[in-house]
């Protein structure tokens, strides 16, 4: 696996780690993620990315607090950091 990229997840894995929370593959619409190593624990975290940026800022509208950080782009080389 390399330390940063864009991936799809297999539908075996949402099988094998059946939890609601997951974002699994939907007919066939599978998932972006993009992984990176944490490099203090080794452990690699999947992101997944949506093109849905008005969905997602509705959302976050509605957030009370300062919740979770969403990193939202119209491309890479410009991505803006949201709080709600």
């Amino acid at each position: 696996m390399k330390k940063t990229g864009f991936y799809i997840i297999k539908d075996k894995f949402f099988e094998d780690m059946p939890d609601p929370y997951l974002k699994g593959n939907r007919a066939g619409n599978r998932p972006h993620y993009y992984c990176f190593e944490d490099t203090s624990t080794g452990i690699y975290w999947m992101i997944p990315l949506s093109s849905r940026i008005d969905k997602y800022r509705r959302i976050m509208e509605k957030k009370p607090g300062n919740l979770a950080t969403f990193f939202i782009s119209s491309n890479w080389t410009t991505a803006g950091r949201v709080h709600f």
